[in-house]
């Protein structure tokens, strides 16, 4: 679904511009940054899994045809450019300012966004929630768009529940989905789509 909505926010709504927050070990960036090579990416994450993926990408076998560079920019290792477009920016997502982070490594307010906080919502309090969606909010011009993940319930499966204990990530957060319209209004966002995970036996129905 992620995959979908980048390439159609690319391909049919003129998205220049795609920031991830949070992106864990997903290669969702690399791959975007590689099929899409006018537009910059911009991946926001921290800490040791962000050095754990970007070692990984360094030692991915040159037979699979890839074809990527990667450029420590400049002294400051806290980016990590890859080709042209994509941005690996090291950044703690509530402590450090989104604005400046971004606009040091060439976002620019204006061009056609598209943020992705997928798998994130439900880690942090309400609270740097808010804090979190009025920054994004200060980056956005109107037409640009927001894919939020979120929890429709803290009801989640119980091996779900023993990894993220075993791992120290701990859900503070879930939304009702006939709340979401008022939650995000809020921060002057409106909804145009609503999607759900399938329910499957032995997970949890979690809402995106």
């Amino acid at each position: 679904m992620i995959k979908n909505l980048i390439q159609n926010g690319i391909r049919n709504n003129g998205v220049k511009q795609v920031v991830i927050l949070g992106g864990g070990y997903a290669p969702r960036a690399l791959i975007a940054a590689l099929e899409e090579k006018d537009v910059k990416i911009f991946e926001l994450d921290r800490g040791q899994t962000r050095q754990n993926k970007l070692n990984a990408f360094r030692i991915l076998p040159d037979d699979l045809g890839l074809n990527f560079r990667i450029t420590e920019l400049g002294d400051n290792t806290d980016t990590i450019k890859i080709n042209d477009n994509l941005y690996c920016i090291e950044c703690d997502l509530i402590q450090d300012n989104l604005g400046n982070v971004l606009s040091d490594n060439g976002f620019k307010k204006g061009g056609k966004t598209l943020v992705i906080a997928e798998g994130l919502t439900m880690y942090l309090n309400a609270e740097t929630i808010d804090k979190l969606l009025s920054s994004i909010r200060l980056l956005l011009a109107d037409g640009d768009e927001v894919i939020l993940s979120f929890l429709t319930n803290m009801n989640i499966s119980s091996i779900l529940n023993a990894a993220l204990n075993s791992s120290n990530e701990l859900t503070h957060f879930s939304l009702d989905p006939d709340k979401v319209n008022a939650f995000v209004n809020e921060f002057n966002f409106f909804v145009i789509q609503k999607s759900f995970m399938e329910h499957r036996k032995g997970f949890s129905d979690d809402g995106t």
